[in-house]
């Protein structure tokens, strides 16, 4: 079998079972921490992302299946894991706020959990099957990379935890997002997301889309920034969360909250369930610093009010993100998508 080995570091607090808490015990998991189970599901969500919404969904699932295996087809992939290190401690889950006074109405207890903490390692073993096809090999790695550059594993992965970033591979290292200035930044992971793209579509770009419920990393259906403080860094993963949550997550709220009232939850909700249009995560630089990558999913609930499909958005990040607590304000760089 042909394949490779990644030593992966969690950028971000792992929630993910096993890390320790009473009902993990009780329940017998085992302390895992990068678990496979984890790994192949969020793997699953990027691949069909990266894919685009088609009219035929019945092609991305015979796709999907081709790499993954499912309903009679076996996976093309096998994943193991060895290796793992890491210390296990609390963390707040509502985007690191310690605070009870944010919380909605009703709540009493901030939420916490027993998560793995940054700094956790693993080493992922990938083995491609024999005779398994090399475009199959080329989509499992192009979800793979949409998984390190934009997502995470575990539980709130879309609020910046579980972020996992490849330190090394095959004993060549890996570096993290290029550390210059803002706009070559976006231009390093304009070229690495475009590339990882190309790869999940290597059977043949998908027709335009068409509402399907599925995520489309695509310009016609998503939006893609890097986000930092225009004066000074992000040293800590943890200063980078609590800036992104106070002066982007909740201000998005709050504008769009004066647009539309109490009709929709904007951002998501569990009651209705209104799956959140946002995902924020936070990446490594190779400056030793850290940056937002935040991806905006379309939402029909958002811009039914706004009368054109991205106009609420644009019209959201028109007005400057002011620093709150005496942080410099934000800046947004766009980063086009395939």
């Amino acid at each position: 079998m042909t394949g490779f080995d990644v030593h992966l570091r969690a950028v971000t607090p792992l929630v993910v079972g096993g890390a320790g808490d009473a009902q993990d015990r009780r329940l017998g998991v085992q302390a895992e921490g990068f678990r496979i189970p984890s790994i192949r599901g969020v793997l699953h969500w990027w691949f069909r992302a990266g894919w685009g919404a088609t009219e035929a969904p019945s092609a991305l699932l015979d796709a999907e299946r081709e790499v993954f295996g499912g309903e009679g087809a076996g996976s093309t992939v096998d994943l193991w894991v060895t290796g793992r290190r890491g210390k296990v401690g609390t963390a707040y889950v509502g985007m690191n706020d310690p605070d009870p006074r944010t919380l909605k109405s009703g709540n009493k207890v901030v939420p916490k959990r027993e998560t793995h903490l940054e700094g956790s390692e693993a080493v992922v073993h990938v083995r491609f099957r024999e005779h398994s096809p090399s475009r199959q090999q080329k989509q499992f790695l192009g979800a793979f990379r949409l998984l390190q550059f934009l997502g995470g594993i575990g539980g709130r992965w879309r609020r910046g935890f579980g972020s996992i970033w490849e330190v090394e591979r095959d004993g060549s290292w890996r570096d993290p997002i290029y550390g210059g200035d803002l706009p070559s930044r976006a231009a390093w992971l304009e070229r690495e997301v475009s590339a990882a793209v190309a790869a999940i579509r290597a059977s043949g770009a998908p027709p335009p889309a068409r509402e399907s419920g599925i995520r489309a990393l695509r310009k016609d259906s998503a939006k893609l920034y890097l986000v930092e403080p225009s004066q000074g860094t992000w040293s800590t993963w943890e200063q980078a969360m609590d800036q992104l949550r106070d002066d982007f997550y909740r201000e998005i709220k709050r504008r769009f909250t004066s647009w539309f009232g109490d009709q929709i939850d904007a951002l998501g909700s569990l009651v209705p369930r209104q799956p959140s249009p946002v995902t924020i995560q936070i990446k490594p630089a190779s400056s030793g610093d850290s940056v937002g990558v935040v991806v905006v999913w379309f939402s029909e609930a958002i811009e039914a009010g706004m009368g054109t499909r991205w106009a609420a958005w644009e019209e959201a990040l028109k007005s400057p993100f002011a620093g709150s607590k005496g942080r410099a304000p934000l800046v947004f760089q766009e980063i086009p998508l395939p």
